[in-house]
Protein backbone atom coordinates (compact mmCIF):
# COMPACT_ATOMS: atom_id res chain seq x y z
CA UNK A 1 0.00 0.00 0.00
CA UNK A 2 2.69 2.65 0.88
CA UNK A 3 6.36 2.91 1.06
CA UNK A 4 7.41 4.19 4.22
CA UNK A 5 11.39 5.06 3.61
CA UNK A 6 14.22 4.62 6.19
CA UNK A 7 14.83 8.57 7.50
CA UNK A 8 17.80 9.90 9.11
CA UNK A 9 16.51 13.14 11.10
CA UNK A 10 20.00 13.84 11.78
CA UNK A 11 22.12 15.40 14.38
CA UNK A 12 20.63 17.23 18.10
CA UNK A 13 22.50 17.72 20.61
CA UNK A 14 21.57 16.11 24.14
CA UNK A 15 18.81 17.66 25.51
CA UNK A 16 17.65 19.69 22.73
CA UNK A 17 14.77 18.61 19.56
CA UNK A 18 15.35 18.29 15.88
CA UNK A 19 12.42 18.00 13.89
CA UNK A 20 12.22 15.81 10.89
CA UNK A 21 9.44 14.17 8.13
CA UNK A 22 9.52 10.84 6.76
CA UNK A 23 8.02 10.92 3.81
CA UNK A 24 5.07 8.40 3.25
CA UNK A 25 4.35 7.70 -0.72
CA UNK A 26 1.50 5.43 -1.60
CA UNK A 27 1.75 2.85 -4.08
CA UNK A 28 -1.68 2.02 -4.69
CA UNK A 29 -4.44 3.32 -7.54
CA UNK A 30 -6.95 3.45 -4.46
CA UNK A 31 -6.56 6.15 -1.77
CA UNK A 32 -5.06 4.57 1.53
CA UNK A 33 -6.34 5.29 5.45
CA UNK A 34 -3.82 5.56 7.74
CA UNK A 35 -5.37 4.61 10.95
CA UNK A 36 -3.03 5.05 13.44
CA UNK A 37 0.34 5.43 13.74
CA UNK A 38 3.21 4.53 16.96
CA UNK A 39 7.19 4.11 17.56
CA UNK A 40 8.38 1.18 18.47
CA UNK A 41 12.24 0.46 20.19
CA UNK A 42 14.47 0.89 22.60
CA UNK A 43 14.96 4.13 22.14
CA UNK A 44 11.34 5.35 22.22
CA UNK A 45 12.28 7.77 24.96
CA UNK A 46 14.31 10.22 22.47
CA UNK A 47 11.35 10.11 19.50
CA UNK A 48 8.29 11.62 19.34
CA UNK A 49 5.46 12.13 16.69
CA UNK A 50 4.65 15.87 16.27
CA UNK A 51 1.04 15.64 16.21
CA UNK A 52 0.26 19.06 16.75
CA UNK A 53 2.33 19.53 13.11
CA UNK A 54 0.74 16.42 11.59
CA UNK A 55 -2.00 13.99 12.22
CA UNK A 56 -1.50 10.65 12.08
CA UNK A 57 -5.11 9.24 12.74
CA UNK A 58 -7.37 8.44 9.89
CA UNK A 59 -5.72 10.61 7.20
CA UNK A 60 -6.13 9.92 3.45
CA UNK A 61 -3.28 9.50 1.06
CA UNK A 62 -4.74 9.17 -2.22
CA UNK A 63 -3.82 6.94 -4.50
CA UNK A 64 0.58 7.42 -5.56
CA UNK A 65 0.33 10.60 -3.49
CA UNK A 66 2.80 11.27 -0.41
CA UNK A 67 1.91 12.44 3.32
CA UNK A 68 4.54 13.57 5.80
CA UNK A 69 4.30 12.27 9.33
CA UNK A 70 6.69 15.07 11.15
CA UNK A 71 9.31 13.43 14.15
CA UNK A 72 10.67 15.30 16.70
CA UNK A 73 13.62 13.94 17.79
CA UNK A 74 15.12 14.99 21.48
CA UNK A 75 17.89 12.58 22.95
CA UNK A 76 18.80 12.15 26.33
CA UNK A 77 22.17 10.64 26.15
CA UNK A 78 24.90 9.87 23.19
CA UNK A 79 24.92 7.10 21.40
CA UNK A 80 23.26 6.58 17.77
CA UNK A 81 19.17 6.35 18.59
CA UNK A 82 16.44 4.23 15.95
CA UNK A 83 12.91 3.49 16.41
CA UNK A 84 10.19 1.86 13.91
CA UNK A 85 7.23 3.99 12.94
CA UNK A 86 4.51 1.51 12.42
CA UNK A 87 1.45 2.54 10.77
CA UNK A 88 -1.80 1.02 10.41
CA UNK A 89 -3.25 1.30 7.21
CA UNK A 90 -6.37 0.42 5.73
CA UNK A 91 -7.95 0.55 1.95
CA UNK A 92 -11.95 1.04 2.43
CA UNK A 93 -12.31 -1.97 3.93
CA UNK A 94 -12.61 -3.38 7.09
CA UNK A 95 -9.09 -5.13 7.24
CA UNK A 96 -6.32 -3.44 8.06
CA UNK A 97 -2.51 -3.93 7.47
CA UNK A 98 1.12 -2.40 9.25
CA UNK A 99 3.95 -1.23 7.63
CA UNK A 100 6.81 0.31 9.09
CA UNK A 101 9.91 2.02 8.30
CA UNK A 102 13.03 3.12 10.53
CA UNK A 103 13.89 6.94 12.29
CA UNK A 104 17.07 7.58 12.76
CA UNK A 105 18.95 10.01 14.46
CA UNK A 106 22.41 11.08 15.87
CA UNK A 107 22.93 12.43 19.58
CA UNK A 108 25.98 15.18 20.11
CA UNK A 109 27.17 17.99 22.53
CA UNK A 110 28.96 19.54 19.49
CA UNK A 111 26.84 22.10 17.66
CA UNK A 112 27.74 24.22 14.33
CA UNK A 113 25.73 26.75 12.29
CA UNK A 114 25.46 26.43 8.61
CA UNK A 115 26.16 29.37 6.81
CA UNK A 116 24.34 31.35 4.16
CA UNK A 117 26.85 34.03 2.74
CA UNK A 118 23.92 35.11 0.42
CA UNK A 119 25.28 38.09 -1.39
CA UNK A 120 28.59 37.71 -2.65
CA UNK A 121 30.33 40.24 -4.96
CA UNK A 122 32.64 38.95 -7.68
CA UNK A 123 35.54 39.08 -6.68
CA UNK A 124 35.67 40.90 -3.49
CA UNK A 125 35.93 38.17 -0.51
CA UNK A 126 33.06 38.41 2.26
CA UNK A 127 33.56 36.80 5.50
CA UNK A 128 30.86 34.74 8.29
CA UNK A 129 31.71 33.23 11.54
CA UNK A 130 31.37 29.38 11.81
CA UNK A 131 30.22 29.47 15.25
CA UNK A 132 31.51 25.98 16.88
CA UNK A 133 29.67 25.15 20.54
CA UNK A 134 30.55 22.91 22.80
CA UNK A 135 27.42 22.18 25.04
CA UNK A 136 28.79 19.15 26.93
CA UNK A 137 30.74 18.70 30.30
CA UNK A 138 33.81 17.92 28.60
CA UNK A 139 36.73 19.63 26.84
CA UNK A 140 36.46 19.45 22.96
CA UNK A 141 39.57 18.93 20.95
CA UNK A 142 39.80 19.66 17.24
CA UNK A 143 43.04 18.50 15.61
CA UNK A 144 43.02 18.46 12.34
CA UNK A 145 42.00 21.61 10.19
CA UNK A 146 38.71 22.13 8.87
CA UNK A 147 38.27 20.70 5.41
CA UNK A 148 36.09 22.58 3.12
CA UNK A 149 35.09 20.44 -0.12
CA UNK A 150 32.80 21.08 -3.57
CA UNK A 151 29.77 18.47 -1.81
CA UNK A 152 29.66 15.50 0.02
CA UNK A 153 30.18 13.06 -2.69
CA UNK A 154 33.64 15.48 -4.36
CA UNK A 155 36.66 15.54 -2.62
CA UNK A 156 37.61 18.36 -4.43
CA UNK A 157 38.95 21.37 -2.34
CA UNK A 158 36.07 24.31 -2.73
CA UNK A 159 37.89 27.64 -4.54
CA UNK A 160 35.23 29.82 -3.10
CA UNK A 161 35.03 29.29 0.88
CA UNK A 162 38.40 29.21 2.51
CA UNK A 163 39.39 29.88 6.40
CA UNK A 164 40.01 33.33 6.40
CA UNK A 165 43.42 34.43 6.80
CA UNK A 166 43.16 36.42 10.40
CA UNK A 167 41.60 32.72 11.52
CA UNK A 168 43.58 30.86 14.03
CA UNK A 169 45.08 27.56 12.48
CA UNK A 170 44.48 24.18 14.22
CA UNK A 171 44.27 22.06 16.52
CA UNK A 172 41.44 23.95 18.08
CA UNK A 173 40.27 23.13 21.89
CA UNK A 174 36.59 23.95 23.04
CA UNK A 175 35.76 24.72 26.78
CA UNK A 176 33.00 23.35 28.41
CA UNK A 177 29.73 25.96 27.42
CA UNK A 178 32.51 27.79 24.87
CA UNK A 179 31.65 28.57 21.38
CA UNK A 180 34.63 28.65 18.79
CA UNK A 181 34.43 31.18 16.48
CA UNK A 182 36.16 30.63 13.08
CA UNK A 183 35.73 33.31 10.30
CA UNK A 184 35.30 32.19 6.96
CA UNK A 185 35.51 33.79 3.53
CA UNK A 186 33.38 33.84 0.57
CA UNK A 187 35.99 35.09 -2.88
CA UNK A 188 34.78 33.89 -6.56
CA UNK A 189 34.25 35.88 -10.06
CA UNK A 190 32.13 33.54 -11.36
CA UNK A 191 28.53 34.22 -11.31
CA UNK A 192 25.57 32.04 -9.65
CA UNK A 193 24.89 29.81 -6.52
CA UNK A 194 27.59 27.89 -5.27
CA UNK A 195 27.64 25.87 -2.22
CA UNK A 196 30.73 23.36 -0.16
CA UNK A 197 30.74 21.67 3.17
CA UNK A 198 32.78 22.08 5.90
CA UNK A 199 34.09 18.68 7.49
CA UNK A 200 34.99 19.61 11.16
CA UNK A 201 36.46 16.17 12.90
CA UNK A 202 36.20 16.15 17.22
CA UNK A 203 37.42 13.20 19.26
CA UNK A 204 33.52 12.86 19.45
CA UNK A 205 31.65 13.06 16.46
CA UNK A 206 32.18 14.35 12.97
CA UNK A 207 30.34 17.51 11.59
CA UNK A 208 29.56 18.47 8.22
CA UNK A 209 28.24 21.87 7.50
CA UNK A 210 26.55 23.57 4.57
CA UNK A 211 28.64 26.76 3.16
CA UNK A 212 26.28 28.88 0.40
CA UNK A 213 26.62 32.06 -1.44
CA UNK A 214 24.75 33.99 -4.24
CA UNK A 215 28.03 36.03 -6.23
CA UNK A 216 26.80 38.62 -8.33
CA UNK A 217 28.36 42.08 -9.72
CA UNK A 218 28.74 45.01 -7.95
CA UNK A 219 25.66 47.81 -8.75
CA UNK A 220 25.77 51.47 -7.97
CA UNK A 221 23.70 50.79 -4.91
CA UNK A 222 26.22 48.67 -3.13
CA UNK A 223 28.70 50.41 -0.77
CA UNK A 224 32.29 49.20 -0.09
CA UNK A 225 33.77 49.11 3.60
CA UNK A 226 36.94 48.79 4.90
CA UNK A 227 37.69 48.93 8.58
CA UNK A 228 39.98 47.67 11.10
CA UNK A 229 41.29 48.18 15.05
CA UNK A 230 43.21 51.29 16.25
CA UNK A 231 44.63 51.49 19.74
CA UNK A 232 44.23 55.16 21.18
CA UNK A 233 48.24 54.57 21.95
CA UNK A 234 50.55 51.40 20.34
CA UNK A 235 52.24 51.08 23.72
CA UNK A 236 51.30 51.43 27.90
CA UNK A 237 51.98 50.43 30.92
CA UNK A 238 50.39 47.59 32.74
CA UNK A 239 47.12 49.27 34.78
CA UNK A 240 47.05 51.96 32.29
CA UNK A 241 43.32 52.61 30.62
CA UNK A 242 43.20 52.82 26.67
CA UNK A 243 40.82 52.95 24.05
CA UNK A 244 40.21 51.22 20.97
CA UNK A 245 38.42 51.94 17.97
CA UNK A 246 36.88 50.56 14.98
CA UNK A 247 38.37 52.86 11.95
CA UNK A 248 36.61 53.59 8.50
CA UNK A 249 39.34 53.62 6.00
CA UNK A 250 38.49 55.86 2.81
CA UNK A 251 40.10 55.43 -0.14
CA UNK A 252 38.85 56.03 -3.97
CA UNK A 253 37.17 52.99 -4.17
CA UNK A 254 35.62 52.54 -0.65
CA UNK A 255 32.49 54.08 1.16
CA UNK A 256 32.31 56.95 3.77
CA UNK A 257 30.11 57.81 6.77
CA UNK A 258 27.33 59.31 4.47
CA UNK A 259 26.85 55.92 2.42
CA UNK A 260 26.44 53.65 5.95
CA UNK A 261 23.61 56.96 6.60
CA UNK A 262 22.23 56.64 3.25
CA UNK A 263 21.06 53.02 3.92
CA UNK A 264 20.13 53.61 7.13
CA UNK A 265 22.94 52.71 9.70
CA UNK A 266 21.97 49.51 9.91
CA UNK A 267 22.72 47.10 13.00
CA UNK A 268 26.13 45.81 13.11
CA UNK A 269 28.25 42.67 14.86
CA UNK A 270 31.55 42.01 14.93
CA UNK A 271 34.52 40.03 16.84
CA UNK A 272 37.40 41.62 18.18
CA UNK A 273 40.43 38.94 19.33
CA UNK A 274 42.99 40.46 21.32
CA UNK A 275 45.86 38.42 23.47
CA UNK A 276 44.22 38.44 27.16
CA UNK A 277 47.73 38.31 28.72
CA UNK A 278 48.27 42.41 27.49
CA UNK A 279 44.78 43.65 26.79
CA UNK A 280 41.46 42.88 28.51
CA UNK A 281 37.93 44.44 28.65
CA UNK A 282 37.29 47.28 31.16
CA UNK A 283 35.45 46.33 33.81
CA UNK A 284 32.74 48.67 33.02
CA UNK A 285 32.89 48.44 29.47
CA UNK A 286 29.43 46.64 28.02
CA UNK A 287 29.99 46.86 24.97
CA UNK A 288 32.14 43.45 24.50
CA UNK A 289 30.78 40.07 25.34
CA UNK A 290 33.34 37.27 25.93
CA UNK A 291 33.16 34.59 23.45
CA UNK A 292 36.21 32.95 24.16
CA UNK A 293 39.86 33.55 26.19
CA UNK A 294 40.87 35.73 23.48
CA UNK A 295 37.21 36.65 21.96
CA UNK A 296 34.98 39.19 22.19
CA UNK A 297 31.73 39.97 20.22
CA UNK A 298 30.02 43.38 19.77
CA UNK A 299 26.30 42.32 19.28
CA UNK A 300 23.86 44.31 17.60
CA UNK A 301 25.14 48.19 18.11
CA UNK A 302 24.70 50.97 15.63
CA UNK A 303 27.52 53.09 14.84
CA UNK A 304 28.31 56.31 16.79
CA UNK A 305 29.46 59.22 14.23
CA UNK A 306 31.07 61.37 16.40
CA UNK A 307 34.17 61.54 13.97
CA UNK A 308 34.22 60.47 10.14
CA UNK A 309 36.70 57.56 10.28
CA UNK A 310 36.27 56.45 13.78
CA UNK A 311 32.77 54.56 14.26
CA UNK A 312 32.97 53.25 17.58
CA UNK A 313 34.69 52.87 20.72
CA UNK A 314 35.32 50.44 23.13
CA UNK A 315 37.71 51.15 26.27
CA UNK A 316 40.49 48.34 28.11
CA UNK A 317 43.08 48.05 30.20
CA UNK A 318 46.82 46.99 29.59
CA UNK A 319 48.23 43.90 31.62
CA UNK A 320 50.93 42.06 32.11
CA UNK A 321 50.83 38.58 31.69
CA UNK A 322 53.04 35.68 29.74
CA UNK A 323 53.96 38.28 26.69
CA UNK A 324 54.09 41.64 25.65
CA UNK A 325 52.77 42.57 22.48
CA UNK A 326 49.33 41.74 21.25
CA UNK A 327 47.21 41.95 18.10
CA UNK A 328 44.03 43.52 17.37
CA UNK A 329 41.93 42.09 15.00
CA UNK A 330 38.36 42.92 13.87
CA UNK A 331 36.41 39.21 12.89
CA UNK A 332 33.73 38.60 10.50
CA UNK A 333 31.80 41.78 10.76
CA UNK A 334 28.72 41.62 9.61
CA UNK A 335 26.05 44.33 8.50
CA UNK A 336 22.14 43.76 8.67
CA UNK A 337 21.73 45.07 5.03
CA UNK A 338 22.34 43.60 2.11
CA UNK A 339 24.08 46.80 0.45
CA UNK A 340 26.75 46.83 2.74
CA UNK A 341 30.02 45.15 1.79
CA UNK A 342 33.47 44.71 3.42
CA UNK A 343 36.91 44.28 1.64
CA UNK A 344 39.58 42.63 4.43
CA UNK A 345 39.89 44.44 7.51
CA UNK A 346 43.47 45.99 8.43
CA UNK A 347 44.87 44.83 12.15
CA UNK A 348 47.12 46.83 14.17
CA UNK A 349 48.77 45.94 17.79
CA UNK A 350 49.98 47.23 21.53
CA UNK A 351 52.63 46.51 23.52
CA UNK A 352 52.71 46.46 26.98
CA UNK A 353 55.57 48.35 28.59
CA UNK A 354 56.98 45.62 31.57
CA UNK A 355 59.72 46.48 33.53
CA UNK A 356 62.29 43.73 32.48
CA UNK A 357 63.79 44.02 36.23
CA UNK A 358 60.47 43.03 37.43
CA UNK A 359 59.91 39.59 34.80
CA UNK A 360 57.05 39.47 32.88
CA UNK A 361 54.36 38.67 35.02
CA UNK A 362 54.34 41.63 37.35
CA UNK A 363 50.03 41.57 38.21
CA UNK A 364 47.61 38.78 38.71
CA UNK A 365 46.78 36.61 35.71
CA UNK A 366 43.79 37.41 34.08
CA UNK A 367 42.62 34.08 34.03
CA UNK A 368 40.71 33.43 36.93
CA UNK A 369 41.96 29.74 38.57
CA UNK A 370 39.28 26.82 38.32
CA UNK A 371 38.43 25.26 40.79
CA UNK A 372 39.57 21.85 41.42
CA UNK A 373 38.48 18.30 43.16
CA UNK A 374 41.28 17.51 45.37
CA UNK A 375 39.78 13.84 46.77
CA UNK A 376 37.23 11.45 45.96
CA UNK A 377 37.30 8.76 48.72
CA UNK A 378 36.76 6.13 48.84
CA UNK A 379 36.93 5.19 45.23
CA UNK A 380 35.46 2.91 44.61
CA UNK A 381 32.71 3.46 46.70
CA UNK A 382 29.31 1.69 47.69
CA UNK A 383 27.05 3.17 50.12
CA UNK A 384 29.02 6.89 50.06
CA UNK A 385 31.92 8.67 49.09
CA UNK A 386 33.22 12.47 50.44
CA UNK A 387 33.95 14.85 47.81
CA UNK A 388 37.17 16.63 48.07
CA UNK A 389 37.20 19.93 46.44
CA UNK A 390 39.05 23.68 46.37
CA UNK A 391 37.15 27.21 44.95
CA UNK A 392 39.77 29.80 44.35
CA UNK A 393 37.37 32.25 44.91
CA UNK A 394 33.95 33.36 45.72
CA UNK A 395 31.66 32.00 43.12
CA UNK A 396 28.21 30.19 42.25
CA UNK A 397 29.12 26.43 41.76
CA UNK A 398 26.83 23.63 40.91
CA UNK A 399 27.77 19.75 40.86
CA UNK A 400 26.32 17.62 39.19
CA UNK A 401 26.67 13.38 38.60
CA UNK A 402 26.43 11.90 35.21
CA UNK A 403 26.11 8.45 34.00
CA UNK A 404 29.20 6.27 31.36
CA UNK A 405 26.91 7.92 28.76
CA UNK A 406 26.83 11.68 29.85
CA UNK A 407 23.60 11.55 31.02
CA UNK A 408 22.54 13.87 33.75
CA UNK A 409 21.93 11.48 36.97
CA UNK A 410 21.30 14.27 39.59
CA UNK A 411 22.13 17.53 40.80
CA UNK A 412 24.04 17.27 44.14
CA UNK A 413 24.54 20.67 44.90
CA UNK A 414 23.08 23.94 42.89
CA UNK A 415 22.64 27.35 43.23
CA UNK A 416 24.88 28.22 46.11
CA UNK A 417 27.58 31.17 46.40
CA UNK A 418 30.93 29.45 48.35
CA UNK A 419 33.96 31.65 49.70
CA UNK A 420 37.47 30.78 48.38
CA UNK A 421 38.74 27.84 50.37
CA UNK A 422 38.61 23.68 50.70
CA UNK A 423 35.13 21.59 50.60
CA UNK A 424 33.90 18.24 51.50
CA UNK A 425 30.71 16.96 50.24
CA UNK A 426 29.19 13.48 50.96
CA UNK A 427 27.61 12.20 48.41
CA UNK A 428 24.80 8.96 49.06
CA UNK A 429 25.66 6.15 46.54
CA UNK A 430 23.43 3.58 48.23
CA UNK A 431 20.94 3.89 44.73
CA UNK A 432 22.98 4.20 42.49
CA UNK A 433 23.82 0.95 40.09
CA UNK A 434 27.49 -0.31 39.28
CA UNK A 435 29.53 1.32 36.87
CA UNK A 436 31.57 4.18 36.15
CA UNK A 437 29.85 8.04 37.06
CA UNK A 438 31.34 11.45 36.67
CA UNK A 439 31.45 13.88 38.89
CA UNK A 440 31.00 17.56 37.56
CA UNK A 441 31.79 20.45 39.48
CA UNK A 442 30.81 24.01 37.28
CA UNK A 443 31.25 27.86 38.13
CA UNK A 444 31.76 30.79 35.79
CA UNK A 445 35.56 30.11 35.85
CA UNK A 446 35.36 26.99 34.53
CA UNK A 447 34.54 22.90 35.46
CA UNK A 448 36.42 20.44 37.43
CA UNK A 449 35.31 16.74 37.27
CA UNK A 450 36.48 12.81 38.52
CA UNK A 451 35.50 9.56 37.18
CA UNK A 452 33.99 7.21 40.15
CA UNK A 453 33.62 3.68 40.31
CA UNK A 454 29.79 2.64 42.01
CA UNK A 455 30.27 -1.61 42.98
CA UNK A 456 27.47 -3.51 44.63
Amino acid sequence: LVVIPTTDIGRSVVGRTRAGNVEITSVSDVSVRIAHARLEGADIASFRIDTSATSVRDVTIPAFGTYSVRINFSPLSLGAKQVRLVLTLSNGGTSTTERSGIVRGTPTFVDANDLNFGDVLAGFSKVTNLAIENLGRDTIRIREAIKITKSLRDTAISTVFQLDPTAPQAPYTILPNATLSLPIQALSSILGETSATARIVTAQDTLRIDLKASVRNQTPQDVLLQLGLEPSTTAAVPGSRIKVFLRLYKTATTGSVSDINNVGNPLFTFDVRMNRNVLVPAGDESKLVALSPNVYRVPQTRLEFSDPTKLLSFDCVVVAGDTTRTALELLAPTWASSRIFLLPSFSSSLTALVSRAGGLRLITPTVAPTPAITAVKPNPANVETVIAYTLFQTELLEITLFDARGAKIRTVLSGGEQNAGDYNLTLKTSDLASGQYRIVITTPSGTAQESINIVR
